[in-house]
């Protein structure tokens, strides 16, 4: 259970060295160092394998992508030249600037620039110098190269997703093994409080006690203390007003249910 008191360095140090056991970790997080174990011994990556079931021995349920995206993208009042701004940014999310994002430079360029991919039977394709790289070692190719998923903040997945993926061998088996469970939790979206509200004071304060609890249930030596810290916990949302964070909750769950057509 190292994960919940090492720092991002040390994590990615000790899984690119294969010293982690087993990891409750999100698989994005770790492709650096699975490619960096891969590298040293392909037989001693890290995969993903089924985990804790329910009483009823469920499956586990994974959220897809969102209708609201991913991460916000601001620019800044001081900034000189914010309609220039604005059409850069949406030059990189047109069709135009998401090849060139992902894919790179093509071959044959005018420019005389370094080509990253080619165009194989109507479909652009990384060439196999850079797909190497990527596999190997991910976080040089974004530095030196920057195509893939190097600026995965402004990519649009649904567009990308037309094109067969060629994962890297050393990141394949968790990719697709999240593949049967996921599951669109759009509904979901957007059931954030405004900021300083009193639901929101609510919600952050139950996340910070989930975040020091969650260990400690992990780690609970029995039954018994594992009742006791899920019980104090349960009684903390109660005492901290999760009833009224769950009623607000609620109501915005509905009003995208009716947006979205869901019964």
């Amino acid at each position: 259970m190292d994960v919940f008191t090492d720092g991002r360095p040390q994590i990615e140090e000790k899984a690119a060295q294969g010293r982690y056991f087993a990891m409750i970790y999100q698989n994005w997080d770790m492709q650096a160092p699975q490619a960096a174990r891969y590298d040293t011994d392909p037989n001693t990556i890290y995969i993903a394998v089924n985990g804790p079931k329910n009483s009823r021995g469920s499956d586990p349920i994974l959220p897809g992508g969102g209708i609201s995206g991913w991460t916000v993208t601001l620019i800044s009042k001081n900034c000189k030249d914010k309609a220039r701004a604005i059409q850069f940014y949406t030059y990189l999310l047109s069709e135009e600037g998401q090849m060139d994002v992902f894919f790179g430079v093509p071959e044959g360029n005018p420019y005389g620039i370094q080509p990253t991919y080619s165009i194989v039977n109507g479909v652009p394709q990384h060439l196999p110098e850079i797909r190497e790289l990527n596999n190997s070692d991910k976080n040089r190719q974004e530095i030196e190269v920057g195509v893939d998923y190097t600026y995965w903040m402004l990519m649009d997945n649904a567009w990308q997703n037309q094109f067969a993926t060629d994962f890297s061998p050393s990141v394949a088996q968790p990719q697709i093994w999240t593949r049967p469970y996921v599951a669109s939790f759009a509904h979901y979206d957007q059931l954030d409080m405004p900021v300083d509200s009193e639901e929101a004071l609510i919600r952050n304060a139950i996340i910070r006690r989930w975040g020091q609890d969650l260990p400690q249930l992990l780690r609970a030596r029995s039954d018994a203390e594992f009742d006791r810290i899920w019980s104090d916990f349960q009684k903390f949302k109660t005492d901290q007003g999760y009833a009224r964070l769950q009623a607000r909750q609620t109501e915005l769950l509905n009003a995208n249910k009716r947006k979205l057509g869901i019964n």
